[in-house]
């Protein structure tokens, strides 16, 4: 079953600050691009297999079944919703960002 992918606006402003972090702040526009698509690309994945990452290390999240897919040097944290077949995109950070920092 092919599940639907839905990005939360907090995630998306997280994906907007990471673009233009690497695109004005480290002036690396195609490299920025490069990881957006990267990013973008693991993200869709998730429409097959919801299920193949980890829940969230973070007991917090975990307990909500909070899931985390490593993408290079980020962590995408994703939520399976069975019901409706969706899977909802809730943040995405470097992997150095303590997931305590995250709401």
């Amino acid at each position: 079953m092919i599940f639907s992918v839905a990005i939360q606006p907090e995630a998306k402003a997280e994906l907007d600050e990471i673009y233009a972090y690497v695109a004005h702040h480290l002036r690396n526009v195609p490299d920025a691009i490069r990881l957006l698509d990267r990013l973008e690309q693991s993200i869709l994945s998730l429409r097959e297999m919801p299920y193949r990452a980890p829940l969230a290390r973070d007991p917090r999240f975990a307990i909500q079944g909070v899931r985390r897919l490593s993408v290079g040097n980020y962590n995408v944290f994703y939520i399976v919703d069975d019901e409706l077949h969706e899977v909802g995109i809730v943040h995405v950070a470097h992997h150095l960002r303590n997931e305590d920092s995250l709401s």
